[in-house]
């Protein structure tokens, strides 16, 4: 089993049912059951991966109590440091007014040598729709993200542009 999200709970079905903690089993199968996959893949570490016939993968753990994190590889950095800081800077442009509307986090892994989408999901008081909901949004970002760092470099927005609006 991958693991138990204490205090995660689903509503009962009728009025005056009493509230049943989710597992994070159970969380993981519903997202796997809405994007039509068979099953859920886990590996030693009790992480959890779902890839599409895209090739967007997810990788979803529970590393305390009432949390899940969704990961995912937007793509690796370029060799050649130049190449690579450029390539970094032209998504972080992409991101800047991203950040206000959204709840990724666009991160660098050094070691490996690779840009990662990340979410932070908090089971309180939530359901296992919620959860789908926010896995799904995941993937749509990731596979956003996974096609603008395939992208040719293009140019950064026209300098003093607004990145921000409300």
């Amino acid at each position: 089993a991958c693991g138990s999200v204490e205090g995660m709970r689903v509503p009962g079905s009728f009025p005056g049912a009493t509230e049943i903690p989710v597992q994070f089993d159970d969380l993981m199968k519903a997202f796997a059951a809405r994007v039509g996959l068979p099953s859920v893949d886990r590996d030693a570490g009790g992480r959890c991966w779902f890839q599409t016939e895209d090739n967007v993968a997810l990788q979803c753990f529970s590393p305390t109590r009432g949390t899940v994190i969704l990961e995912g590889v937007v793509g690796s950095l370029p060799e050649e440091e130049p190449k690579a800081a450029e390539w970094l800077k032209r998504l972080m442009q992409l991101n800047l007014p991203r950040l206000q509307a959204r709840q990724e986090v666009l991160t660098v892994d050094r070691e490996k040598r690779q840009l990662v989408l990340c979410r932070q999901w908090l089971a309180e008081e939530k359901t296992l729709e919620d959860f789908v909901l926010v896995a799904e949004s995941f993937m749509n970002a990731l596979e956003w993200w996974q096609k603008q760092a395939a992208g040719s470099l293009a140019p950064p927005p026209p300098a003093g542009s607004f990145l921000f609006t409300r």
